[in-house]
């Protein structure tokens, strides 16, 4: 008889503590899901910068490689623009003649130097001429280049086509693997000569700008030396003086001008960060506003999440929030919430789970405030915003 109620009394301790164990983990598994209910997760994302050609030409020199940190004022890339230099040599000229000019009527003229003016008057109506001829030489370059730009790319749509059809009577076993690859080199051909034919469209659309800004300076130059010629004739008065100071301030401002766009051929970083893409090579053309490269700006990092509505109560613009990372388990980043989205959204498609996607959410953006050089964009995040 003793010996049953020693046997009872250890089976009562069991009982106690599977009843204590179950109860614990109840708990446990409660204050887990109420924890984790207010866990989001996003992406690190960061502002991506293009650097864009400010001039037309040829990539001389690339300064930089993808990867690449720099700071703000780097240089990235060099432009080759034989063009803006001329005209920065000629503006500079320009100063120098308009200088002359001014000392000459200040000093008085001879009939020697109104028969040289005179001479230069019509070698200028000569130039301009030649210029204007120029003009209309590119222009037909263009109308030839668009052409040909037009032909090349019919020709591709139509081995685009045979192509296809070949494809699918190989894929049926009606045509044979030369067949296939005689096509398809047709279609390759055809898509270079469309390339080549776009490029020649562009360069001939560079020399036609060309040629149009040398009649400008052309005709001011020509300007410029009649306006000399009649202040010759008329002699120094003071209307010609004021007339010639005014010339040396204004080819003054014409070199500035010409120097100002000659720099832009220098490729500046407007902002610091880490060389992301570079999408042009040495020897490239590029085209004004052509994205030569892009700069992440790995200083300002945020990630985006995205809560349901019985989350917004707890939340404010100003809020500080903490971040972690599964790659980062021993660092816990701090946040900032910064914009919360006043109108309601499905869950984007590359959020969660297709049943979860149907649901209203509201975007939320959280600026990360440090560890900024441990956290890279596109690493996954999560951001407790208890």
């Amino acid at each position: 008889m003793a010996i049953k109620k020693k046997l009872v009394i250890p089976a009562a301790v069991v009982l106690i503590a599977a009843i204590g164990y179950i109860g614990f983990t109840y708990v446990s598994s409660f204050n887990s899901k109420a924890q984790d209910s207010f866990i989001f997760y996003g992406t690190a994302e960061a502002e991506q910068i293009d650097v864009s050609a400010e001039v037309g030409g040829r990539v001389k020199e690339l300064k930089v490689q993808e990867g690449q940190l720099v700071e703000e004022g780097s240089l990235l890339a060099i432009i080759d623009t034989p063009e803006n230099r001329i005209k920065a040599e000629q503006s500079e000229l320009s100063v120098g003649s308009a200088e002359n000019e001014l000392a000459r009527t200040e000093e008085g003229n001879r009939e020697e130097e109104i028969n040289i003016q005179k001479a230069v008057v019509q070698q200028g109506e000569a130039v301009l001429s030649q210029a204007e001829a120029g003009i209309k030489q590119s222009e037909a370059m263009v109308g030839q280049g668009e052409q040909g730009l037009k032909s090349a790319q019919e020709t591709y749509d139509l081995k685009k086509d045979q192509y296809d059809d070949i494809k699918v009577l190989f894929d049926n076993g009606a045509a044979t693997q030369q067949d296939l690859e005689n096509a398809e080199y047709a279609l390759n051909t055809a898509m270079y000569s469309v390339e080549n034919a776009r490029h020649s469209v562009e360069l001939a659309k560079a020399q036609l700008s060309a040629s149009k800004a040398q009649v400008e300076s052309t005709r001011y130059q020509l300007a410029a030396a009649e306006e000399k010629l009649r202040l010759l004739i008329a002699g120094a008065t003071e209307r010609s003086l004021a007339a010639s100071r005014y010339s040396v301030v204004q080819a003054e401002k014409g070199l500035e001008l010409t120097k100002l766009t000659l720099d832009k051929s220098n490729v500046l970083a407007m902002k610091g960060g880490i060389i992301e893409t570079v999408n042009f090579s040495e020897g490239e053309y590029v085209g004004v506003g052509s994205p030569l490269m892009t700069i992440v700006d790995q200083s300002d990092l945020w990630v985006k999440i995205y809560v349901p509505e019985k989350a917004l109560p707890s939340l404010k613009l100003g809020k500080t929030v903490s971040i972690k990372c599964d790659y980062l388990k021993e660092k816990e980043i701090k946040g900032q919430i910064v914009y919360i989205s006043p109108e309601a959204e499905f869950t984007p498609i590359n959020i969660v789970t297709k049943e979860d996607r149907m649901k209203l959410v509201f975007a939320v953006k959280v600026k990360i405030l440090d560890n900024l050089d441990s956290v890279k964009p596109g690493m996954l995040l999560d951001v407790n915003v208890k």
